[in-house]
């Protein structure tokens, strides 16, 4: 296993990090032993550190922290470092994170969590956990000890994570979702290094985009792979994942899997992996795989929000970058998921015309907005949901 600077910490992270939401995912009666071991391996492969996410506040999760104790027995609790985080649209007030906080670590069955996250951190939330003192609240955990390092997750345009790292004086990393095909996206490679350049240690998930770089690969994007003439031709999964570790302002990638196979593969493809390790053809390759996917976009839009905002307060970036999502991987489920999620909606629509005279691409917004509608509220989309 290779090891990585932590920004600006005295400590080097595993270039692969574990997180433990997939093995949740069987439910209630998951295998709590069978989990324990699948963590208790990959900490014996060298990982150093683990993500137990944002949900051990929430009842359901309990099994997680009881999973993540039991795996840290016999000797290998010194041997890791735990991550967790809130989630920060579930919180209204200070106390709300206090509580969070100490039933993380009541439920972890410690007194201080290594690294702890604000999550969904972006434009519009951050000025709500502002209001909120969460900042103030992450001073006196990081004061008190309850915390060793205090970080956050944002997903949104590089111009606004400026305004949160230059808010805060005592972040000490932050995470991005970050695969090839968010090199130009929320907020992309340029989020990533100046990110670095301030002394953060960036931690990256979703490597793969929850599976959708592997599964239902377009011919194209798989031929350009077949075709290609490099020293680490590989599969797509590992091609996303060198693509990666190929920069040195990343610290460490968290893998989530329940499966002891996907670790061994993982492990086995980032072996080798570090800052410099793909040549110039094999980064043009990756160049030609982003490009068979862009050619699949359903909307040819750039997120550059001219549109917005909406006088009916539709999100048209967002919807469309669902949208497109669901046509360049082939899933729909996703997406749609999201949609719903997030609540948008193009009910209130009155085709003003006013985002079709800002748009510089001339996209037919109402018409290609109602596509997304009915693809993500249709019947068969609902039933799989």
């Amino acid at each position: 296993m290779k090891y990585r600077k932590f920004g600006k910490l005295d400590w080097e992270v595993s270039a692969v990090g574990f997180g433990i939401m997939n093995l949740l995912k069987t439910g209630p009666d998951i295998d709590d032993i069978k989990s324990a071991e699948i963590i208790r391996n990959a900490i014996d492969k060298g990982v150093n550190i683990i993500d137990a996410g944002c949900w051990l506040s929430a009842p359901d999760y309990q099994k997680a922290a009881e999973t993540i104790r039991n795996a840290l027995k016999e000797g290998r609790c010194d041997k890791v470092r735990i991550s967790a985080g809130v989630q920060v649209s579930d919180l209204f007030s200070a106390n709300d994170f206090f509580q969070c906080l100490n039933e993380d670590l009541e439920r972890l069955n410690t007194d201080k969590i290594d690294f702890y996250y604000l999550r969904g951190l972006d434009r519009t939330t951050w000025p709500i956990a502002q209001e909120m003192k969460l900042p103030e609240c992450l001073d006196t955990a990081l004061s008190d000890g309850r915390i060793g390092n205090a970080g956050f997750y944002f997903h949104d345009h590089f111009r606004f994570l400026k305004n949160v790292v230059e808010s805060y004086d005592r972040w000490s990393f932050c995470r991005f979702r970050y695969s090839f095909m968010d090199a130009d996206h929320h907020p992309g490679t340029a989020g990533v290094k100046y990110a670095a350049d301030k002394g953060l240690a960036v931690i990256t998930e979703e490597p793969l985009l929850s599976g959708r770089l592997v599964r239902n690969v377009p011919e194209s994007a798989a031929k350009i792979l077949d075709e290609s003439n490099t020293d680490h031709k590989s599969s797509p999964a590992g091609s996303g994942l060198l693509w990666i570790l190929n920069q040195s302002e990343v610290s460490t990638v968290i893998i989530n899997t329940n499966s002891p196979e996907e670790i061994d593969e993982y492990f086995s493809m980032t072996e080798n992996a570090e800052p410099g390790c793909l040549s110039v053809q094999e980064l043009l390759v990756v160049n030609r795989i982003i490009d068979a996917y862009k050619e699949l976009k359903a909307v040819p839009c750039t997120t550059c929000r001219a549109c917005m905002p909406c006088p009916v307060n539709i999100d048209v970036p967002r919807i469309f970058e669902l949208y497109n999502e669901a046509a360049m991987y082939g899933n729909i489920e996703i997406p749609a998921s999201a949609y719903r999620l997030e609540g948008h909606s193009i009910e209130a629509c009155s085709s003003c015309g006013k985002c079709l005279k800002t748009c510089g691409r001339k996209i037919p917004i109402p018409e290609k907005l109602k596509e997304a509608n009915d693809l993500f509220t249709g019947r068969d989309c609902i039933k799989s949901a």
